[in-house]
Parts: structure tokens; C-alpha cells; sequence
């Protein structure tokens, strides 16, 4: 199991390895809140007429360092279709980065900094907290494992919290 921060995600480039070039870079992430999954990236392609498609995550071959390798170009739709009921992760997307996050009982958790995904299954495998930069660099983020569902109240990402012990990335 490789679990990696998600935020590495956006902004690599997106490679058909039919062709072996470059067909997009990604821009966002499609999650799955019930199932704690993420279903799709966002890829947008092309120079001047940029599209915006999305690749399923079950399409990928693998996920490197430097690039997100994909069977060809064809698997990338042109529809959302396929995430209807998925929240994005980009704020500027309207998405769930640096949102709020509160337990069931209203305790305020901090904000999402990031999410651990498994990079072999798409699979979320827990949260980053954050506190802001200055509390960051002098405590460091918490994470939180993904053992409950994740809602949205509207403003506030809810979460049944569990702590995942210290570790570096």
C-alpha cells in the first residue's frame, strides 16, 4: 500500500502510453464520500482550447513521481456524468480543501489540509488537519484515519474522529 498525500496529484501531467505523450494535466480530484474513494481526476488538456475530462481512477496504470500513465486518450470522458454525487477536493473548484472539520459532538478538528490516498486502489485512507502555517510548523498536522463516513453540513466537513499516530510523510 503506498498512501500519498492527494495535493501531489494536481499538476502532473497525464500520459497516453499508446502514443507515449503527454495528453493533460490534473486539476482536481472527484471524491466519493461514501464510499471513501476517489472516482476520477480532472484532467484539462490542450494549449489554447482548453477541455476539461475526466479519467476514472479504475483507468489508471500507474502513478509515478513525475506522471499519471493512462492505457490512451480515449479513456478520458468528456462527461461528469460518471462523479454525480462526488464532492471535488480544490476549493477553487468548490471543493472540500481547507474546509472545517468537526467530530459528532462540535468539536472543531481544525481544517482539511490534505487527504492520504493509497495510489494503488484510490482508496482514502485518512485526512490531514491543519492549523494554519505557523501552528503547522511548530506542532505539525494531525491526521485522522477514514473509518467513517465524511459529511458535509453545508460549511463543515463532519467526521466520526480517530487519530492516526505521529508519523513523517
Amino acid at each position: 500500500m503506498c498512501v500519498r498525500r492527494a495535493k501531489v496529484l494536481i499538476g502532473l501531467p497525464v500520459v497516453a502510453s499508446d502514443r507515449a505523450r503527454v495528453v493533460g494535466e490534473v486539476k482536481d480530484l472527484c471524491i466519493d464520500p461514501a464510499h471513501r474513494q476517489v472516482r476520477a481526476l480532472v484532467v484539462v488538456d490542450g494549449a489554447v482550447w482548453r477541455r476539461t475530462r475526466f479519467l476514472p481512477w479504475e483507468q489508471i496504470q500507474r502513478i509515478s513521481a513525475d506522471a499519471v500513465y493512462i492505457p490512451s486518450q480515449t479513456v478520458l470522458a468528456a462527461s461528469d456524468a460518471s462523479v454525480a454525487g462526488c464532492w471535488h477536493l480544490m476549493a477553487s473548484e468548490g471543493g472540500v480543501y481547507g474546509r472545517s472539520i468537526i467530530d459528532i459532538a462540535g468539536e472543531r478538528l481544525g481544517r482539511l489540509g490534505d487527504l492520504l490516498i493509497d495510489m494503488s486502489t484510490g482508496e482514502i485512507a485518512g485526512y490531514e488537519l491543519s492549523d494554519g502555517m505557523f501552528q503547522d510548523m511548530l506542532t505539525g498536522r494531525q491526521r485522522l484515519l477514514a473509518e467513517s463516513r465524511l459529511s458535509h453540513d453545508g460549511e463543515s466537513l463532519v467526521i466520526e474522529a480517530c487519530r492516526l499516530p505521529d508519523e513523517e510523510s
